[in-house]
């Protein structure tokens, strides 16, 4: 029920959430809805290329990534797609050895450009398009 869900609401995360994009307008209209729903403060916002990607100062433990890249259906094409994963892939791979990566995506031969073996938890839709909420552990070295 609501109210059951309610009475486990915690007051603040109990970790660090660093929210990113390179483009500012996305930064912001995550910063508004995190604030429309009264967890902004819980979030750190920050214009970043995923190149310039580290884990937040002071944590230790592996943590847990999140990602939703564009999949080439409305943004990008496929060449430049594939070195952005790639990119992504070796950025994860030499900063966040051990953390967990979720990632939605459209198409299976992008996320294999991450060099991050991956298993599908959810297939779904996102704006009407069919996706896959994929997981797995980001191995060490680049």
């Amino acid at each position: 029920s609501r109210a059951e869900a309610r009475s486990k609401e915690l007051p603040a995360a109990g970790a660090p959430i660093v929210a990113s994009d390179r483009d500012a307008g996305a930064v912001d209209a995550a910063r508004a809805n995190a604030e429309r729903c009264g967890v902004a403060h819980d979030i750190t916002f920050a214009v970043r290329a995923v190149s310039h990607l580290t884990p937040p100062e002071g944590v230790r433990a592996p943590g847990a990534i999140v990602t939703n890249p564009p999949y080439g259906v409305r943004v990008g094409g496929e060449g430049e797609l594939r070195n952005l994963y790639a990119r992504t892939g070796a950025v994860l791979r030499g900063a966040f050895p051990g953390w967990r990566l979720a990632i939605v995506s459209a198409d299976r031969r992008l996320t294999g450009q991450l060099g991050i073996p991956l298993h599908d938890a959810v297939r779904t839709t996102n704006g009407g398009i069919p996706v896959t909420f994929a997981v797995g552990d980001v191995p060490g070295g680049v």
